[in-house]
């Protein structure tokens, strides 16, 4: 189903596919919805249903993502497509998928994974947490930037927060955390740019891995703090500015 309208539930659901198939819900920026849109197949069933956030000429906003909208295990943005989430509340065992432009404001609890060119915003009321080995995560050598003014948190005892393999760049406003139990950002393959105006922490590793080197930012007032080193830059040469 692909829908950028305005669609209005009666005495039953908005939208409500059957489960045991593998269903996609298409939304345009103009969508609405007036009820409950179901996607039929609760999480951790054999088949997922699929939310694609398409790309269209304006921006678009989805409210209620995991309240009002349910059972759609799979959750995609377009490339070129520009999305922010409002109000949403999920957790674990979501797969999100990032190929364009998305900006939260509510409450992420899976991994959120930047492909292609995929950039995100985690504004100041926004939440981006995980239990497995990040939070936000990418292999992606053109991956867009991380911007975080809330928080971006994993409690694995080995995770990264943010973990961007073939390198990307990170900025951290003043009131942005990011916090893991193990490193708060590992920027691998390619050379890492971050700078923090808020807080970056590794509790039992290192705020800040640049495996490729880089450029580090630590601005008046941000804080780093580590396990073990708050910044290590490693195989190419790195620069720190602390401010």
């Amino acid at each position: 189903m692909i829908t950028s309208g305005y669609i209005v539930g009666g005495t039953g659901d908005a939208v409500s596919f059957a489960s045991g198939f593998a269903n996609r819900l298409a939304v345009g920026a103009g969508a609405a919805f007036v009820g409950t849109v179901d996607g039929g197949n609760t999480l951790g069933a054999t088949t997922s249903s699929t939310l694609e956030l398409t790309s269209s000429a304006s921006a678009g906003t989805l409210a209620s993502l995991g309240s009002q909208i349910t059972h759609f295990a799979n959750i995609t943005v377009d490339s070129g497509a520009t999305w922010t989430l409002t109000s949403d509340s999920i957790g674990a065992g979501y797969t999100i998928v990032d190929s364009g432009t998305l900006t939260n404001a509510g409450s992420i609890g899976s991994v959120v994974t930047l492909a292609g060119s995929g950039s995100l915003t985690n504004t100041s009321t926004g939440t981006v947490s995980s239990t497995g080995t990040a939070a936000v995560f990418s292999t992606s050598a053109s991956v867009g930037a991380i911007q975080n003014a809330g928080l971006i948190t994993d409690s694995n005892g080995f995770g990264r927060a943010i973990n961007l393999r073939a390198g990307g760049s990170v900025n951290n406003t003043a009131s942005g955390t990011i916090v893991s139990n193990y490193t708060g950002v590992y920027i691998r393959t390619g050379a890492g740019t971050v700078v923090n105006a808020g807080k970056i922490a590794g509790t039992s590793g290192s705020a800040i891995i640049l495996n490729a080197g880089g450029t580090v930012t630590n601005q008046v007032g941000a804080t780093l703090t580590a396990g073990a080193y708050a910044v290590y830059a490693q195989n190419a040469a790195g620069t720190l500015v602390n401010a």
